[in-house]
């Protein structure tokens, strides 16, 4: 996707105040005071769809509007995490892993780790980057949370078609067995990131220091994913092994390569259930937390 620079500044700048007059046009009422919803549920939905439209394109804007080799440069990180290791195993002759050809391993992996990692440090880090749009009562910080994490998701996707398709080009095919359980990986990798986010991004309010504590972490959750190696090859005790095993991005990293080959076997069961109330609970603590920040600011 080629961005026209000067159409899309044009659009930006009627692009944040031009999604609250059509907020007005449709009925949809704030009151600058109390901020609460004065028409029905649905014309909020559609203010809300509108402002994270105005954001999603101000943060594209932003990150790659002022260079013509944003989008490549994801390109180029993920084809380097991913060749680097695929030609050490070369060199070495290490046979495949799980059943799962080394590309598609690392690619599976590589690619839910980083959506998911910068999902989160992009949630923590939206309100000291949007300061000035939040001035507006229209726009909320998990507004551009949400912005932010879709194009993490559209731009980590993007890169890892690219690869795909090169990939398939020289014999190395990427057969989906079930579409169901890849879809369900995908999607609920970023809406985890999401709500990890917020709930650290509301916890960073009340102590800085956890945003730096995220940003060691996050590479230790590299290895405790599995994204590089499987955990089975560490001589890890089983007693350790069933701890980490309730990592949710390490399930969701097992059910995406699963869901990708027909040969692949599961370290472990890829829990739903499980999943979905990591993915409740995050987020609830997470808008409560967000709602007390909001009374001690105010």
């Amino acid at each position: 996707m080629t961005l026209d620079s000067q159409k899309l500044s044009v659009a930006l700048d009627s692009g944040i105040c031009g999604c609250f007059d059509f907020c007005y046009k449709n009925g949809f009422m704030f009151s600058s005071k109390t901020l609460k919803f004065e028409q029905n549920l649905w014309g909020s939905f559609k203010c809300m769809i509108t402002v994270i439209y105005a954001l999603f394109l101000r943060e594209t804007y932003t990150l790659y509007g002022e260079s013509r080799f944003g989008y490549v440069w994801v390109l180029l990180r993920d084809i380097f995490s991913i060749g680097l290791r695929v030609v050490i195993r070369f060199f070495f002759k290490v046979p495949d892993w799980q059943g799962m050809d080394t590309l598609h391993f690392y690619l599976l992996g590589i690619v839910l780790y980083y959506i998911f990692s910068e999902c989160v440090t992009k949630c923590i880090a939206a309100r000291a980057g949007n300061k000035a749009i939040l001035a507006f009562p229209q726009v909320t910080v998990v507004d551009t949370m949400i912005s932010r994490c879709l194009l993490v998701f559209l731009t980590n996707i993007q890169a890892a078609f690219v690869i795909s398709l090169v990939a398939h080009l020289f014999g190395l095919e990427l057969i989906i067995s079930n579409y169901g359980l890849f879809f369900y990986c995908l999607g609920m990798t970023t809406v985890m990131g999401f709500t990890v986010g917020l709930f650290l991004a509301s916890v960073s309010d009340f102590y800085p220091v956890v945003g730096k504590i995220w940003n060691m972490f996050k590479f230790m959750l590299m290895f405790l994913s599995g994204i590089i190696f499987p955990l089975t090859r560490f001589p890890i005790p089983s007693d350790i092994l069933e701890i980490l095993y309730l990592n949710p991005l390490f399930q969701l990293v097992e059910g995406l390569r699963e869901s990708a080959s027909c040969k692949y076997y599961l370290i472990s069961h890829v829990d739903i259930t499980y999943l979905n109330m990591w993915m409740v609970v995050t987020l609830i603590i997470g808008l409560l937390l967000d709602q007390s920040t909001k009374f001690e600011r105010n």
